[in-house]
């Protein structure tokens, strides 16, 4: 698969260009994101994420808190999720919620990545 075009049309060679290409890539650059995530909002008190604007960034707003980028994260994720259950639902899947069936929805085989044979 060729790597997803940047914003002058051509291919982008980064990890986000290239992650798209393999579940395998796509969730090794998920997790350092959140590993990163993790690190800056962990390192703020609940009332500094109330107060303290987001570093400049061409995704979010000036004027928005560390607090206003997580909700907004988190109605993100919750729209994806919503997406994929009922992309799951029209391939006559069952798809488990994951606040109620988490030990499931982590050992389900279709979402899973494959684990290299040796």
């Amino acid at each position: 698969m060729d790597p997803l075009p940047g914003k002058d049309g051509k291919p982008r060679t980064d990890r986000l260009g290239l992650a798209w290409q393999s579940l395998e890539k796509a969730l090794a650059l998920f997790d350092e994101v959140i590993d990163a995530g993790i690190e800056r909002f962990g390192a703020l008190s609940v009332a500094e994420t109330q107060t303290r604007r987001m570093p400049a960034n061409p995704l979010i707003p000036a004027h928005f808190t560390y607090a206003d980028a997580l909700n907004v994260t988190l109605d993100h994720a919750a729209h994806h999720r919503g997406a994929l259950s009922q992309y799951a639902r029209m391939l006559g899947r069952d798809p488990k919620l994951p606040y109620l069936d988490i030990p499931d929805s982590f050992t389900e085989k279709p979402f899973m990545p494959k684990t290299p044979t040796a």
